[in-house]
């Protein structure tokens, strides 16, 4: 299971090291949901060469 997969587990409570202090966070504000939101709404930004 890729680690991405585990954030998505119901009841999971995540935290985000990105900034002190430590926060915990939904998983709609985690960097792995918003690049993949990103990707899927706007894929052709990242697939044009």
């Amino acid at each position: 299971m890729k680690e991405g997969a585990l954030l998505a587990l119901p009841g999971v409570v995540i935290y985000s090291f990105d900034n002190i202090p430590v926060l915990q966070v939904e998983y709609e504000e985690t960097n792995y949901y918003q690049i993949y939101k990103d990707f899927i709404n706007n894929r052709n930004r990242y697939l044009d060469d």
